[in-house]
């Protein structure tokens, strides 16, 4: 494969993991749904007769990300009035006391994923320069081909190091909730990092279901990862043209 295709292979790579980057830095990292619905129909003593329709009762979903968290809620008086959901977006800071421990792992989602968002674009610039002849050349002289490649591997590793450490510190997320949520939280993402659960009341008329755990913003980080790592494997495969002086070749014969 020609130097051209290979370098505009890992330059695709590139632009892929910075477009990851964005979507890990604006999208939900995290959500918590819980849910109560009623079964319609008839009941009698032995069991429920000419069910219909399941109808919520009410619900609360939050989903975290980077910059805040968004909560949507809807009571049973909202759904028996015929009300739309509420929606509230509060941002980290000191005024939401309730997730100070969360926000700092959110925190360093955030910081993490910008320092990756950077790094990537840098590489994505270098690698557009190599299809151009004289900064290919002024790289390579200024120091040498294999240097190069394995500056532009550091580069790569540096997007998956901060992948990494943003998916492995997340994990820590559950002792946050835990820890911010004592009183509060009985089951949900303050007893494991991801999980549901369900009851049943009167009978199985009513149902209870929550869902918690990572939500897009971990799943494109982990695409990152995956993505740098075969970037990582085509830009140390890559070989570079030998340089040419046109000037070393100008000159009269002898």
């Amino acid at each position: 494969m020609s130097f051209c295709a290979r370098n505009f292979g890992a330059f695709l790579l590139a632009q892929v993991i910075v477009g990851l980057m964005f979507a890990a830095i604006f999208t939900d990292w995290y959500s918590w749904t819980t849910n109560y619905t009623q079964k319609g129909g008839t009941v009698n003593s032995n069991a429920l007769q000419g069910v219909t329709n399941t109808l919520t009762l009410n619900y609360s979903n939050i989903y975290f990300n980077t910059t805040g968290f968004r909560t949507i809620i809807r009571t049973s008086a909202q759904t028996t009035a015929n009300v739309a959901a509420v929606t509230v977006y509060s941002t980290w800071g000191n005024t939401n006391g309730a997730y100070s421990k969360v926000a700092s792992f959110f925190n360093l989602v955030l910081a993490f994923s910008i320092i990756a968002l950077i790094i990537a674009g840098f590489l994505s610039f270098n690698l557009l320069l190599l299809f151009f002849s004289p900064c290919r050349n002024y790289y390579i002289k200024a120091c040498g081909m294999s240097t190069l490649r394995w500056l532009l591997c550091g580069l790569v590793f540096g997007i998956w190091a901060s992948n990494v450490i943003s998916l492995l510190g997340f994990l820590g997320v559950t002792a946050a909730f835990s820890s911010d949520l004592t009183s509060t939280c009985n089951d949900g993402p303050c007893r494991i990092y991801s999980g549901s659960a369900t009851a049943q009341f009167g009978d199985g008329i009513v149902n209870y279901y929550a869902n918690w755990g990572p939500d897009a913003g971990w799943y494109v980080t982990i695409a990152s990862v995956v993505i740098s790592t075969a970037l990582f494997f085509a830009i140390a495969t890559l070989r570079f043209p030998i340089p040419y002086d046109t000037d070393d070749s100008s000159g009269e014969a002898l």
